[in-house]
């Protein structure tokens, strides 16, 4: 009997502890994931001179955005963080000619310096460069601020790409100060010590993470916040899921073209980024309506400068982009215009390859090739094909149909009087080559 009675207390207790557990399974609390965070643009404010300096004051911050990083990404909420007070940041950034400056705002009830058997608090930026580079275009520079707790500047290594892992550098300055609610940490990250020219156009690719230890617990996990969703796995990284730093220059420029020549649509229809100024710092070529447009700072000749092609509102373009011809390093203009002339009897369709030099200003091309034409309407159609080296341009001949010697139409008018007639397949040459010769290039 005694074994009777105790059965169905036992299976009570059971049913009682296994509620239990489900229950405190069910309400144990989640783990932050990177992709729980939203993806922060920067608008980059730009300045001339030394507005900003490195000094851990911030009252030349003021009039810039601030992007929040105030979501969990790592760690578990409840146990490694509780609230925003316990960790959360705000960063800003803003730049001169020379460099990438961003100050980072930090809510942290306990910074700590690293320690033997748990890491450290730290600041994460993570770059991409994208097709600026030809490799490894992932960069990410970690500040200790720790060295606030000693009155001293914040460290800083470089932990990617691999290569540099761990490298100190002196050209990276920082500054910052503790607070009551955590700290401030300000760097300056010259364009210099991450990409060969300033990337002030094109967007750049961009994300900071905050990495917090408590060190109250060695069951503690890590908690970090972010300004993206970026997985820093090296497994897992995606340029996708990084927000974007839009830079103040090229917007302000081109309202000044806008300004100067109302008629172009908001919008270019072609566009490209490089080198083409002999200096550091990236310009922007654009077509837009009729219009080449090469836009920089600090250019000879002001902000930008513009070329009319004479194209009529039924002409355009097909391709533009830049590559050094010549050797010297500086890239040339490469356009393809695509324009329609009525002989009288056909409406010829012609592409013609043009090359632009960019020194002071732009002027007529150094190289201008008639390099296919189509009729309209129809299914005839000579093509050359085009090969640019690292000294030179290949034309060459390539497909054709439709056309012989004695039905080929003459085609008058083109973008230049003295360009170069298209190869034809019932004549000769075949190809010719052409180099730089002074200042055009002459062909062979």
């Amino acid at each position: 009997m005694l074994f009777t009675k105790t059965r169905p207390m036992a299976a009570a207790l059971a049913l009682a502890g296994l509620i239990m557990a489900t229950s405190a399974y069910a309400e144990k609390p989640r783990k932050g994931v990177p992709s729980d965070a939203p993806k922060g643009d920067f608008e980059a404010n730009y300045f001339q001179g030394q507005r900003a300096q490195i000094d851990g004051s911030f009252s030349d911050w003021s009039d810039t955005k601030e992007v929040p990083a105030v979501v969990l990404t790592s760690g578990e909420y409840e146990y490694d963080w509780t609230s925003e007070r316990d960790l959360s940041a705000t960063v800003k950034v803003q730049y001169n000619d020379e460099s990438l400056f961003i100050g980072v705002h930090v809510l942290d009830n306990a910074l700590k310096a690293p320690a033997k058997k748990q890491g450290g608090d730290a600041i994460e930026l993570w770059i991409d460069l994208g097709a600026r580079v030809k490799s490894d275009p992932m960069r990410m520079i970690r500040v200790d601020p720790s060295y606030l707790l000693t009155q001293q500047a914040p460290d800083v290594l470089w932990e990617v790409p691999k290569a540099r892992r761990n490298d100190k550098t002196e050209a990276i300055k920082t500054a910052g100060m503790l607070n009551n609610d955590g700290y401030e940490v300000e760097i300056e990250l010259p364009f210099s010590e991450f990409a060969d020219l300033a990337p002030v156009f094109q967007p750049l690719s961009f994300c900071v993470v905050i990495r917090d230890w408590d060190q109250d617990d060695k069951e503690e996990d890590e908690a970090s916040v972010a300004t993206c969703p970026l997985d820093t796995r090296a497994n897992k990284r995606k340029v996708s899921d990084m927000g974007v730093i839009r830079w103040e220059t090229r917007e302000n420029i081109w309202q000044g073209v806008l300004a100067k020549m109302p008629d172009l649509a908001e919008k270019p229809t072609l566009s490209v980024v490089g080198n083409i100024g002999g200096d550091l710092r990236e310009e922007e070529v654009v077509l837009a309506g009729a219009q080449l447009i090469v836009m920089g700072a600090g250019l000879a000749k002001g902000d930008w400068q513009a070329f009319d092609l004479k194209l009529s509102p039924e002409d355009g373009a097909k391709d533009l982009h830049l590559k050094d011809l010549d050797g010297d390093k500086d890239k040339e203009i490469i356009l393809t215009t695509v324009q329609r002339y009525n002989n009288g009897k056909d409406i010829i369709e012609q592409h013609l390859l043009l090359v632009f030099d960019f020194g002071e200003f732009i002027s007529d091309p150094i190289l201008a090739v008639e390099i296919e034409n189509r009729l309209v309407g129809g299914d005839a159609f000579i093509q050359n094909d085009v090969e640019f080296g690292k000294k030179s341009v290949t034309v060459s001949l390539g497909k054709s149909s439709g056309w012989t010697a004695d039905d080929y139409p003459d085609v008058d008018g083109g973008f230049h009087d003295n360009y170069e007639s298209i190869l034809l397949p019932w004549s000769t040459p075949k190809k010719r080559v052409y180099t730089r010769k002074g200042e055009v290039f002459v062909g062979k």
